[in-house]
């Protein structure tokens, strides 16, 4: 159940409440703030100021590079319509620039292929904490693709993989405060400190997986060792129940 909420469920959930949190602010849907949203795309970098429903997104900014960094176009489109794999791309303004000087056009519209399709871009609006493993996925894919660092990324994750298996040795570990020496104390005892092991562990892996990002540490061990760590736990717990 919880690895169904968290792929199928929660991601979806999250986006829908930024849209009505947007609406009823802003009275416009999804809107991203002054910057709006930044992608890369091999040598183009985008600014995507809205992003609205039925995969329609609204003033788009481009701005092409050459290989030595060297600025090469701008364009703007005040909307833009995702259909058939490709962005199309309506009322576009360009700028080229070139030692001879600048040149401006202005086009009715035009195609745009691109990795950074609709689902993709919604991705940057939500947090990666709310993002399923499969919308993880695909942003790494991204990332990588345009030579971004994705390490904090890969951890997360890992981390999601990880989560069922945590989760069932919470359970595990609930033994010996049923069974064990413990069974003696009050309820209210119990559940203290019950609620102090599982605080303790979210904030342990908290901090480890973000201590590993900065110290460099394998994703996959920074996901992992926590709950390892907690397997040995719950293991030495069980084995001293008499």
């Amino acid at each position: 159940v919880c690895v169904l909420l968290g792929e199928f469920v929660a991601p979806p959930a999250e986006r829908s409440a930024e849209d009505q949190r947007s609406l009823l602010l802003y009275h416009q849907e999804n809107i991203l703030g002054a910057a709006g949203v930044w992608a890369k795309d091999g040598n183009l970098f985008v600014n995507v100021k809205r992003i609205g429903q039925r995969d329609t997104a609204r003033a788009i900014y481009l701005f092409d590079f050459d290989d030595s960094h060297h600025l090469l176009k701008v364009a703007r489109a005040n909307s833009a319509v995702f259909q058939r794999g490709e962005w199309t791309l309506h009322r576009l303004h360009e700028t080229h620039l070139s030692s001879q000087g600048a040149q401006t056009k202005a086009t009715g519209t035009a195609s745009w292929k691109t990795l950074l399709a609709p689902n993709l871009l919604n991705l940057f609006v939500v947090d990666t904490d709310s993002l399923s493993a499969r919308g993880l996925y695909r942003y790494i894919q991204y990332l990588r693709a345009n030579d971004i660092d994705a390490e904090r990324y890969v951890a997360e994750f890992w981390g999601k993989l990880i989560e069922p298996i945590a989760v069932l040795l919470m359970i595990l570990l609930a033994l010996p405060f049923i069974f064990g020496p413990m069974r003696s104390s009050s309820t209210g005892q119990r559940l203290m400190v019950g609620m102090l092991v599982g605080i303790g562990f979210y904030v342990f892996n908290s901090i480890f997986k973000q201590t590993g990002v900065v110290f460099g540490l394998n994703p996959i061990l920074t996901a992992c060792f926590p709950t390892a760590l907690l397997a040995l736990i719950s293991g030495v717990a069980v084995s001293r129940i008499r």
